[in-house]
């Protein structure tokens, strides 16, 4: 045994440290027919600070590509470890069809999160329809993602007019309708004539918030910094200063994301809680809630693929035995209690029937069920005096 000693054994697991995850990878597309120079050879690169995009060309000097800089320098921004795959497609001879996602999600490998699209045609609520329809045809490849969409509004003359988003069924497209009113952003639609929104901000705060997280969290994501978005409007140009909270809530009760001030009780400039274009009533009316399920379904599907054509044991009453359902309850709850540790969701649930008939489906069924985790949209204080406590 040698000499007397103490000895450390040093463990190494302690600290629950987790393999870095691609919640912040975002995309962003530009429609322009002349990209900057480091975009001619292919029209997706990813860039990981807004230096790296200059020194590809994108500069905010560079004549007919102000905003698209502004956008970018916007993202990296509000979220500084954003990682971004910036595309540039031809401005389409007719109707957008956004197909130029899928080239983007195929472009990055899959890895997009969240995507902003930056278009300047005119703004109708038929356009989120057909966006949704693209993000469907990504989700269904595995590749999911969530869409901001940015499009002309500068033409809206009364915003009380404008078509309920509430009444799609686009679940995971988002309409921004807010933008700087006083600075960068302004001089931008001033000079470009259509709506700048603040795209690149809302993009860059999604991106650096958790799944489960509103971007309308007030402590976390103030998005002035003192000048750019300090005075905010909406995408006509109109100052939230000179629109009634009434208009502005109604905004947002139709599926518009809008920035707003919470004076005086605070200084900074704060996006609303982020809305999807379908009915408030349904499970994914708010964005985070489809970029939790997005995240554990693919925490799933990485579980579960490795399994497929597995040998399924049985009993002898043809059902399956407890260590086989126990084998893929445990497989799956082991991904979503990593989500649950790190609260991204409340509580979960992984159950496998074991009377499902294998032998005549050749297929296993799981039912996952998931408790979100709530949002303090609305607060309420009951205060008043009283003679003892």
């Amino acid at each position: 045994m040698g000499l007397s000693q103490v000895t450390f054994n040093v463990g190494r697991d302690g600290l629950g440290r987790r393999t870095p995850n691609e919640d912040k990878v975002s995309g962003i597309i530009f429609f322009n027919d002349t990209p900057p120079s480091g975009w001619s050879s292919t029209n997706v690169q990813l860039v990981y600070t807004l230096d790296e995009a200059e020194q590809k060309g994108l500069t905010e000097a560079a004549v007919g590509h102000e905003d698209e800089w502004y956008h970018v320098s916007e993202y990296f921004r509000l979220n500084p470890e954003g990682e971004l795959y910036i595309g540039y497609f031809d401005v389409p001879a007719g109707a957008y069809d956004y197909t130029e996602l899928e080239t983007l999600q195929t472009a990055a490998s899959g890895r997009i999160r969240q995507v902003g699209i930056y278009s300047k045609q005119t703004f109708a609520s038929a356009n989120v329809t057909t966006l949704q329809g693209v993000v469907d045809t990504i989700d269904a490849t595995g590749s999911r993602l969530v869409a901001i969409l940015c499009e002309d509004m500068s033409g809206v003359a009364d915003w009380s007019a404008v078509d309920d988003l509430r009444a799609l069924s686009a679940p995971k497209v988002s309409v921004i309708a807010g933008q700087d009113g006083g600075a960068a952003g302004l001089a931008l639609y001033t000079s470009k004539g259509n709506s700048i929104t603040a795209l690149g901000a809302a993009l860059g705060a999604l991106s650096r918030a958790s799944v489960e997280e509103s971007i309308g969290w007030v402590s976390q994501f103030n998005v002035s910094d003192g000048t750019e978005l300090e005075i905010p409007a909406l995408a006509n140009g109109d100052l939230v200063s000179a629109t009634s909270s009434a208009i502005l809530g109604a905004l947002k009760d139709k599926g518009y994301l809008v920035l707003r001030k919470y004076t005086p009780q605070i200084t900074g400039t704060y996006f609303e809680r982020q809305p999807a274009a379908v009915a408030s009533t349904d499970d994914f009316a708010w964005v985070e809630y489809s970029r939790v399920m997005d995240k554990a379904i693919r925490f799933a599907e990485t579980a579960l693929t490795p399994e497929l054509n597995r040998p399924l044991v049985l009993d002898s009453d043809g059902k399956l035995t407890k260590d086989t359902v126990g084998y893929f309850e445990d497989l799956v709850q082991a991904k979503l209690d990593e989500m649950g540790a790190e609260d991204e969701i409340s509580a979960s649930e992984v159950d496998v029937d074991p009377d499902q008939d294998v032998l005549g489906t050749s297929t296993l069924v799981l039912t996952i069920r998931i408790v979100p985790v709530g949002i303090a949209e609305f607060i309420t204080v009951n205060i008043g005096f009283t003679v003892e406590l």
